[in-house]
């Protein structure tokens, strides 16, 4: 799990015999459909190491990612699943006296798990 606005990066390593490197292949699918570069701005594919980078992630990129390396004559996966954690809002009550007061709270987890109150409204 990561939070929303950072980098991920997911590798794929794939071996194949000598006489068939020059035809391995990575393929990257995001819950499976084949990732379509063009229309994908924040996600990249490294053709150096077979690595797939999504940079400011959103809670929409959270999904099963598959790597496929194929050669041609046999292929083979492997998957991960991404979950992008977004902004938390969270709302509470404070009671005084007979008087209930609804404070708006807003926060923000920060990559070190720590907590960022970015808005407190009192009624």
């Amino acid at each position: 799990m990561i939070h929303q606005g950072m980098e991920v990066k997911l590798t794929c390593t794939a071996t194949t015999d000598p006489e068939e490197v020059q035809n391995l292949r990575i393929d990257w699918m995001k819950d499976g459909g084949m990732i379509d570069y063009n229309l994908a701005q924040r996600v990249f594919k490294n053709d150096m190491d077979n690595s797939l980078t999504i940079s400011g992630t959103l809670s929409l990129d959270t999904g099963k990612y598959t790597c496929i390396a194929s050669n041609g004559i046999d292929e083979a996966s492997a998957g991960a699943d991404l979950i992008v954690q977004g902004m938390v809002h969270v709302t509470c009550k404070l009671q005084t006296s007979n008087t209930v007061i609804p404070p708006l709270i807003r926060t923000l987890f920060l990559p070190d798990n720590s907590v960022l109150i970015r808005k407190y409204v009192l009624w």
